[in-house]
Order: structure tokens, then C-alpha cells, then sequence
């Protein structure tokens, strides 16, 4: 009998150390909830309900948590302390009938030893292959191209559940393709990305999305010029991990204290599309929560919010757009401080170590979150794994610090 368990526990030694790809298992779930995420923001999602695929995606999260808990090499302690963390994003998933926290913070702990470049470069080609064909689909009539309109301007969405949602797809693609061939970037790629940006701007009049894809332009010359060694660019780039914080407290801050009385908060709102108004909403209706809470957003985005808007109804709209208010509101400030520890930690890492591309794009996101929700989507913002993931970095005489 004991002979038979020697011979098992050998077994299972052999195959744990040579039959299990660790990073194969976490590409497999990484890349299971960037496509469900991706899907559930389409409009493909009337012609397949919507709780398949929101529970398809638990059985493949579980090899990345299989990876965490059996094949990283985590200590005791430290498996305690991720333990713990997972199961307050458990209590916020009950309570607030999300599971983007749960699942990004998942990714995160289980992306131990995972070759970042590698996935984030396997995250350019996807993103840009289902942007090309939703938009396909929705052309050929597939599937819906919500079209919304803005003053008499026609806004597609192009497949996705809203023009704003499209064209932060397009960003993230931007900001993907821009960390991958970071090296190789020059002012015709700069021009590319202008040209890309009016024309998602054309298409969609999602002019804040717009600014924020031009924005990636002058980032990007800061971070190249940084990473060269330029002095004034290097001040700079060394400073933009400052920014998370700043923009989030900004953003909390002249929500909860938004009064449409006062001419400077009234400009504002108007300049971004009323979301101090709906925040300031979002506050008296539920206010600041700790674990998170359920809230109930009526939006026009997908097929049944365009019909929401086109009906009486219209009136009842109500949706959170900033990921700053989203998080202090409905997924609970520990989650918030949590995540902006993250990102600090990522940011001034990198900085260290004279490495700028990714506190560039953490600095874009951030202004991002300002207007969108895809702050906490793998779908939209895949950095958040750098934490612990593995980094081949571009300049590495500094690599022990």
C-alpha cells in the first residue's frame, strides 16, 4: 500500500514538474474572460443569452486559480494575505451582482511568472482581429450598428454596445500596439494615431474618447524621449505615476461636491457630457459603499438601452461612466484603495528602473477612467497583470533595483 503511494506521489511530482505549462493555463483563462467581456459588450448578445455566457466564464477562471494556489510559487503567508483579498472581492461580487473585480484581481495574483510582452502582444492581435470583425458583422447586417444621434450627428457603435464603448475598444488596441512596438515608434505612427482618432471621432462623435486617443501622441514622444535618456522629458515621465491618485481624488471629489449652481462646475458637466451630474446622482441615491453594493444603471448602450432611449422612458437614464465614482460607489473604497495601491506599486516600480512605457499607459488609463467604465475590464485595460507577471524590459543595466 505504501509502495502504491510512493509510486502516485512520483506520478504527480513528474507530471506537475514537466506536464504543466503554467503560463498555458493562465492564457487559457486570461484570454476566456477577455473574450467573454468582449462578447458581453456586443451586440451579438440577443442572439445568445446573456447568463451562458456570464457563467461560462467560472470554469475557465478556474486553471488560473488552480496555477495560483498549486503552481506559483507563493509562500504561506502570502497565499493567506491573497486569500483574503480574493475573498472581499467575493463579498463584493455578491453584493454587487459583478464579477470584473473578482476575475481582475484573480488574473492578477495568478499572473506570477507569466511573460507580460508575450501576452500583452497576444492581447494586441485579439483585440484588433474581434474589433475588425464585430465591425464586419454589424456591417453586413449580422448584427446590430446601433446608431445614435447627437445633435443631428449619426453615431455608430458599430457592433458594440455603444459608440463610446467602440471607441474605447480602439484605444486600448492604440495603447497595446503602442507598448509592443514602443521601440519602434515614430511621427508617422504619431500621424496614424491622429488619423485614427478623427476618424473614430467621425464615426462615433465620441469626443472625449477622441482627446484621450490624441493624448497617447504626446505620452508616448514624453516616454520614447524619457527612455532615451532626455533630461526634461525624464523629469516629466518620472512624475506621471502621480497622476492615478490625483485624478481619482479630483474626480470623487467635485462629484460628491458637485453643485449645478456654480458656473465653473456647470462648465464642467456640460464639457463632460453630464457625468458630474449622474455622479453626484449615484452619491444621494447609494452613496460611498465599503464592500460594494448592487446598483441599478439604466444606460443606452446595447440593443435594449437603444430602445430606451427612443422611448418615453428615455428620461429614466441613469449610468455611471467614470471607473473612479464606479469603484467608490458600487464596488466598495477598499477596492478603490486597493487598485490604486497597484497601480502606484506598477508606476513607480517601472519609474526605478528607468523604464517609462508602462507608467505612460497607467497615465492614460487614468485619464480615461475619468470618462469611461473599462477601468477594471481585462478586456479594455490588461496592465493591471504586470504586477507580478515578468517583464522583459527595454533597459536593463537597471534591472536590480
Amino acid at each position: 500500500m505504501e509502495g502504491r503511494h510512493l509510486k502516485l506521489k512520483e506520478k504527480w511530482l513528474s507530471f506537475y514538474n514537466s506536464s504543466i505549462d503554467a503560463q498555458s493555463l493562465y492564457l487559457m483563462s486570461f484570454f476566456a474572460v477577455f473574450f467573454m467581456e468582449f462578447l458581453l459588450n456586443s451586440t451579438f448578445i440577443p442572439y445568445i443569452p446573456m447568463n451562458v455566457v456570464t457563467w461560462a466564464v467560472y470554469p475557465f477562471i478556474l486553471p488560473a486559480i488552480f496555477k495560483l494556489y498549486f503552481l506559483d510559487d507563493y509562500g504561506a503567508l502570502e497565499k493567506v494575505g491573497i486569500t483574503i483579498v480574493l475573498l472581499l472581492a467575493l463579498i463584493s461580487w455578491r453584493k454587487t451582482q459583478s464579477n470584473r473585480l473578482l476575475l481582475m484581481l484573480i488574473l492578477i495574483f495568478s499572473a506570477k511568472n507569466v511573460n507580460f510582452n508575450l501576452l500583452i502582444k497576444a492581447y494586441f492581435k485579439v483585440i484588433v482581429s474581434l474589433i475588425i470583425a464585430v465591425m464586419i458583422f454589424s456591417l453586413l447586417g449580422f448584427i446590430d450598428n446601433l446608431t445614435y444621434y447627437r445633435n443631428s450627428i449619426a453615431r455608430h457603435s458599430f457592433g458594440i454596445d455603444y459608440p463610446t464603448d467602440f471607441a474605447a475598444y480602439v484605444f486600448s488596441a492604440i495603447l497595446a500596439y503602442c507598448y509592443v512596438y514602443f521601440k519602434k515608434l515614430n511621427y508617422l505612427h504619431y500621424i496614424l494615431i491622429i488619423i485614427i482618432a478623427l476618424l473614430v471621432n467621425y464615426f462615433t462623435n465620441a469626443r472625449l474618447d477622441t482627446i484621450v486617443i490624441i493624448l497617447v501622441v504626446p505620452i508616448m514622444i514624453i516616454a520614447k524621449r524619457a527612455q532615451n535618456g532626455k533630461k526634461v522629458s525624464k523629469i516629466i515621465a518620472a512624475h506621471f505615476w502621480t497622476v492615478y491618485p490625483l485624478l481619482s481624488f479630483i474626480a470623487i471629489y467635485a462629484t460628491y461636491f458637485f453643485d449645478p449652481t456654480n458656473k465653473i462646475y456647470r462648465f464642467a458637466n456640460n464639457l463632460l457630457s453630464g457625468r458630474l451630474y449622474y455622479g453626484k446622482l449615484a452619491f444621494q441615491k447609494y452613496g460611498f459603499s465599503i464592500f460594494g453594493q448592487n446598483v441599478i444603471e439604466r444606460g443606452w448602450g446595447s440593443s435594449t438601452g437603444h430602445k430606451l432611449m427612443n422611448s418615453i422612458s428615455a428620461g429614466n437614464y441613469f449610468y455611471i461612466d467614470s471607473s473612479y465614482i464606479r469603484l467608490a460607489v458600487i464596488y466598495g473604497v477598499i477596492m478603490l484603495i486597493l487598485l490604486l495601491f497597484i497601480v502606484l506599486v506598477i508606476s513607480i516600480r517601472e519609474t526605478s528602473l528607468s523604464e517609462y512605457i508602462l507608467p505612460g499607459i497607467l497615465l492614460l488609463l487614468s485619464i480615461s477612467a475619468l470618462i469611461d467604465q473599462h477601468f477594471l475590464e481585462v478586456a479594455c485595460n490588461p496592465y493591471l497583470v504586470a504586477l507580478l507577471s515578468t517583464i522583459n524590459r527595454r533597459n536593463l543595466k537597471n534591472e536590480n533595483i
